[in-house]
């Protein structure tokens, strides 16, 4: 089974709806700098409206410890998706089994870095963009790139893989076909404009999935499930 996030959320209704549309797992954003940041509060307000089954994904960006697992109790996140330039060491301060990391591998060289992080999944995105004019701040994620999928390929033979990085219903196919991922982290290609989500393009991409998720008929361990804490 192809697993499916969607990630940035920021209202009910499309939260509500993605699960609605058959998501595993949706995705909170507290790194400020992000068009797509949520305060804890708003977030845990939509938690408490989801159903229990959708795994529940906080994207941080460098954030200190401390302040991390005060968001991870205060709204009840299931798994931490690490989007910065975390250290392997700061990941194990963590449980293993409820991290993602997230690298945008270039070289063999950095698929072979990758192996010293202990996590329950890698997930490889494009690489981060400095946006025009603003010299040193990049965007972490939901820029519409792609990531790298021959490097995405090569880290899937020794890792749990997440797949994302500009994917949409028109290229959702050719990405699974290329990378054979173990999930999908859909953002940019779901959305209106940043903050709201085009729910029939969520409908969409999930349909794509699971259609071709009947065709392989591959059943894994699933990354996004809900842990007992």
């Amino acid at each position: 089974m192809i697993e499916v996030k969607i990630c940035g959320m920021t209202n009910k209704a499309d939260a509500l709806a993605a699960c609605e549309a058959g998501a595993d797992a949706v995705g909170f954003i507290f790194f400020p700098q992000s068009p797509r940041y949520i305060l804890p509060e708003q977030a845990l307000k939509i938690i408490r409206s989801l159903p229990l089954e959708v795994c529940k994904v906080g994207v941080f960006v460098n954030t200190d410890q401390a302040n991390l697992q005060d968001i991870v109790d205060y709204c009840g996140l299931d798994l931490i998706q690490l989007h910065g330039s975390e250290s392997a060491e700061f990941c194990r301060l963590f449980p293993a089994a409820r991290v993602i990391k997230s690298l945008s591998p270039h070289t063999l060289a950095d698929i072979e870095a990758a192996d010293v992080y202990e996590t329950r999944a890698i997930l490889v995105d494009a690489p981060r963009l400095v946006r025009d004019g603003e010299a040193g701040d990049p965007q972490y994620g939901g820029t519409g790139r792609l990531a790298n999928w021959e490097m995405a390929k090569a880290l899937k033979a020794r890792h749990r893989l997440i797949l994302a990085g500009g994917l949409k219903a028109d290229n959702v196919a050719e990405a699974i076909a290329a990378v054979e991922p173990d999930a999908l982290d859909f953002n940019s290609g779901v959305e209106i404009s940043p903050r709201h989500k085009d729910l029939e393009k969520i409908r969409r991409v999930i349909e794509l999935v699971r259609r071709i998720d009947s065709e392989k008929a591959v059943t894994k361990e699933k990354i996004f499930t809900r842990l007992e804490s």
